[in-house]
């Protein structure tokens, strides 16, 4: 059983025990019985259709493989739909993107809370009324539309179907967004006509892997919170995971290059520019959170919920990553481990499908252990949701431009229209503010540059939500708020949390300020943060880090350097916030700045720099709602919440970030390995405050816990050969916000006969020996490794298939436009084609040799080359519907013992990408007839 296999038996083990109210190990333990709710939960795709369905995602690719861009797709139903960070079309899908839906009913309570997680990119607050409006509609919710608490995040993938347009040229696709929110409204209603007894599991931890701030100061709060829904008959209903990171792992990537692929027909049938054709931002993908989705629901189950924390810094999981294994684990989080393999390109750092599929099962398999590990049930019923709507200024330009209308009425940005107020009197606030009605008015500089109005409205107001379940308190704030606005600045904060080659770029940390610290404010026992949702405001930064770009380059050369000279703006570049603040609530202090073209540079830049350009090192504030908003905003918590502080640094945050950190703390170190007769001896460092140490070994799953004392662990009775691990975590005091790990792997004995990466003992032993025996396979070239878990190419399976028949002389060569000949595989295609084994990839003259090849496709060309034989019984498989090209195979190889199906047999799961093992065991107990099924 894998490491990940055992983390699944131990959390099906735990929420279990809990269900039943035992109280499990101490770190579970309550005095308290857990409490019943009533809980649903429902998911759609949010992706566009082809001729009314998505039949296409049974052909998506294996989420491992690093280049493939996906399902081709030459047009929509719905037309054009642009990508949410990239082209203003879209033609490949890489995975499904989904909408989940969690509806959460405590006895007695008044409210029914939705929460609500959708793979899309942003969706703005007045978009989401049309949304509550459409479900309190609906007549199967007539009775509970009153008590509907819906809540919305998004999990801001940088490759989802375009929600808002931040192109000036573009508007939202009408037919797309119609169909999205029906499948929003959808999935809500489901979850909610579907609530069940259940009780919900909670628990708090940390996870590190690949996490990284690029933007000072850089810090980064690792906190993963985790909840679980369990019916009483056990089964996982829905889990939700808060974590930090943008999903944009492959944003810039131009695959065709990478991955070296032909795209030529593909553009051309699209009617996409040839020089050069590129897939660059014209694919869908849910990123990392569509991988969590699939590790996490595929262990235990139920849906998948992904909210996202805090991301203002421009914090990604771009750091180095590895794809752990039983043995390597994930050791610091940050220094690969000994036997680690890299991904992709062979750089950890790489931007690729594979770091994306790698971030979201590291992430996933972290989250299932957390539950593990301290998950507790909630033996609070309380249900309490509450709003507060509050007022800012709306400095950004841009966005008032895009937020006009054309002549129907419809919006530039977002796909309603977006309430803007005009704020007259101070201080600003629903009572001193009116609506302006969605009227646009001339403005001097950009009517005259672009020839379009702008809307007269240049304040906001935005809602947050704060949704407590019991112990767990929901913080849902429209923006992407930088870590520091969240947790706090770090309790040692100083110059060592800025990169040196940009520290100057930045207020000095002696000298930033901020105006509190979310967190601060939470009275709950588990506060959870999550940001871009219920709206979207942009990137959220503190005042004092703000810069607005000096224009007056543009109206005379040399103006800011004469302005920075005269002391009339703060920087080379740029206004602090704070002048501009001070210049548009008091006009009056401009009188400084000489009259004249100086002075109207000056003016300029504070209205118009935020929209024309950056300053130096400050992306952020090109897309940001205004420089008050992080007061404001914190404002609005303390009132929501009912808590006042105004404290900046956080006594018990520490803040790692690469440079300053490089490991998270509490982390065993000096790994030892001491070889015995029959083992070996894995010995560590001792960590200061560790109260025990948690030792896991692999690949047995068995877990021990060792005093302080005691800092060694023999591993014994292994099979000859077999390699095994240690994974050790130092469980201090304060262990929930430590739990890093250190992890080694240890060969036992003799490596055993055949292929160096096949243990004595192993499922798909038998069949790799025979393959090798019978001159089937020869395994990796240059190697001794058959590579069991490595995705079979088509090339081959087809060459295996060329090989067991003897290796028949083809009449011709192979007629397919992408086998040259010479290649290994060359005769074994022409052969295949020639016995019609294989027709190649419909549509194309292409056989496409380096693919991944289905489930489905390896039994299908089993079958072909079985001879076709009639299937007696239509397919048993739930995933296998009648008349698909596949059925008859899959139902011949179910009847013949070469596949007993997946999980409980019902499913065959015929789109995921065979791997070696699986490949060469179907291909044993074909030919030989053998084999465990």
């Amino acid at each position: 059983m894998s490491a990940f296999g055992t983390r699944f038996v131990a959390v099906v083990l735990t929420v279990v025990m809990l269900a039943s109210g035992y109280p499990g190990d101490a770190a579970v333990a309550t005095s308290n019985e857990p409490v019943t709710v009533n809980v649903g939960s429902a998911s759609r795709s949010v992706l566009p259709t082809v001729n009314g369905n998505r039949d296409y995602l049974t052909s998506v690719p294996d989420p491992f493989e690093p280049f493939d861009p996906g399902v081709f797709v030459p047009q929509w139903d719905q037309g054009p739909v642009a990508v949410g960070n990239g082209a203003n079309e879209s033609h490949w899908v890489r995975d499904d993107l989904r909408v989940t839906a969690m509806a959460i009913e405590a006895p007695d309570s008044e409210s029914i809370v939705v929460l609500v997680a959708a793979d899309l990119y942003m969706l703005l607050e007045n978009d989401l009324d049309v949304l509550r409006a459409q479900v309190t509609a609906r007549p199967e919710l007539a009775s509970v539309a009153d008590r509907l608490e819906i809540v919305v995040g998004v999990t801001h993938t940088h490759h989802g179907p375009d929600p808002i347009s931040l192109d000036p040229d573009r508007q939202v696709n009408q037919m797309w967004f119609d169909l999205m929110l029906s499948e929003m409204s959808d999935a809500i209603s489901d979850a909610v006509t579907t609530r069940t007894p259940a009780t919900l599991v909670s628990a708090t931890g940390q996870h590190w892997f690949g996490a990284a701030n690029f933007r000072d100061p850089r810090v980064i709060d690792p906190s993963m919170n985790v909840l679980q829904a369990i019916a009483t008959n056990g089964e996982v209903i829905a889990t939700a995971v808060q974590w930090t990171g943008h999903p944009e792992m492959t944003l810039g990537m131009r695959p065709e290059i990478e991955g070296k692929l032909d795209l030529t027909a593909q553009c051309a049938a699209a009617a996409l520019p040839l020089d050069p054709c590129t897939a660059a931002g014209r694919y869908f993908t849910a990123d990392y959170p569509g991988q969590m989705r699939q590790h996490i629901t595929e262990r235990v189950g139920g849906e998948f919920l992904y909210f996202i924390g805090a991301l203002g810094g421009m914090v990604s999981p771009h750091r180095t990553i590895w794809p752990a294994t039983d043995v390597t684990g994930l050791g610091d989080h940050y220094t690969p481990p000994v036997g680690a393999v890299l991904p992709g390109t062979g750089t950890t750092t790489a931007r690729d499908f594979a770091r994306a599929a790698i971030i979201g099962d590291m992430a996933g398999a972290a989250a299932l252990e957390i539950l593990a590990e301290v998950g507790t049930p909630l033996t609070d019923a309380t249900v309490d949701v509450r709003h507060e709507t509050f007022v800012t200024r709306l400095t950004n330009m841009g966005f008032r431009v895009l937020l006009r209308t054309d002549d129907d009425g419809r919006p530039f940005l977002g796909n309603s229209v977006t309430p803007l107020l005009n704020c007259p009197d101070a201080p600003a606030d629903l009572t001193t503010c009116v609506d302006d009605g969605g009227e646009m008015v001339s403005d001097e500089l950009v009517t005259d540059l672009l020839g379009v109005k702008i809307r007269k409205g240049d304040f906001v107001s935005p809602s947050i939500t704060h949704v407590r379940l019991g112990r767990i308190g929901m913080l849902f704030v429209p923006g992407e708020l930088q870590p520091h606005l969240v947790a706090g600045l770090p309790a040692d904060f100083g110059p060592s949390y800025y990169d040196p080659s940009s520290a100057e770029r930045h207020t000095p940390a002696s000298q930033l300020t901020i105006p509190g610290y979310l967190m601060a404010l939470s009275t709950d026992a588990e506060p959870w943060f999550v940001g871009i949702a219920q709206g979207a405001l942009g990137y959220v930064m503190p005042i004092d880090d703000w810069r607005v770009l000096c224009i007056a380059d543009e109206l005379l050369a040399g103006a800011c350097q004469v302005l920075k000279a005269l002391g009339h703006i703060d920087y080379p570049d740029a206004l602090s916030g704070a002048r501009c603040k001070q210049i548009t609530e008091n006009p009056a202090t401009l009188e400084s700045v000489p009259e004249g073209q100086l002075r109207l540079a000056v003016d300029y830049s504070c209205r118009y720099g935020q929209a024309l350009g950056q300053a130096r090192g400050h992306y952020e504030e090109t897309n940001a709602v205004g420089w008050d908003i992080a007061a404001d905003l914190h404002a609005a918590v303390q009132r929501l919440l009912g808590t006042t502080s105004s404290a900046q640094r956080n006594p018990s945050f520490v803040g790692y970030w690469q440079g300053k950190r490089g490991i998270p703390p509490s982390r065993p170190g000096g790994l030892t390995v001491t070889p015995n007769a029959d083992g070996a001896t894995v010995g560590w460092k001792a960590v200061a405050g560790a109260v025990s140490y948690r030792v896991e070994v692999f690949p047995s799953g068995e877990v021990i816990y060792l005093p302080p004392s005691q800092r060694t662990h023999t591993i014994t009775g292994a099979d000859a050969g077999q390699v095994v691990g240690l994974r050790v975590s130092a469980r201090a005091a304060d262990w929930l916000r430590s739990p890093a790990v250190a992890s080694t792997a240890v060969v036992v004995g003799l490596p055993p006969a055949g292929f160096d990466d096949i243990p004595v003992g192993r499922w798909f032993g038998p069949a790799v020996d025979w393959a090798r025996d019978a001159n089937i396979t020869t395994g990796i070239s240059g190697t001794n490794n058959f590579a069991p878990s490595r995705a079979i190419t088509r090339a081959e399976i087809v060459t295996m298939l060329w090989r067991q028949a003897g290796r028949p002389e083809p009449e011709a060569p192979a007629a397919f436009d992408d086998v040259p000949p010479g290649t290994f595989y060359s005769d074994a295609v022409a052969w295949a084609a020639e016995q019609g084994i294989t027709t190649g990839i419909k549509g194309t003259n292409n056989f496409a040799p380096m693919r991944n090849t289905t489930r489905a496709e390896i039994v299908t060309l089993l079958w072909r080359a079985a001879g076709r034989p009639e299937p007696l019984t239509p397919p048993p498989f739930v995933d296998v519907p009648d008349g698909v090209f596949f059925a008859d195979a899959a139902t011949w190889a179910l009847r013949t013992d070469i596949t007993s199906g997946v999980g409980d047999g019902s499913r065959f799961e015929p789109g995921r990408n065979a791997s070696r093992a699986e490949t060469i065991t179907f291909f044993y107990r074909a030919i030989v007839g053998k084999g465990d099924t």
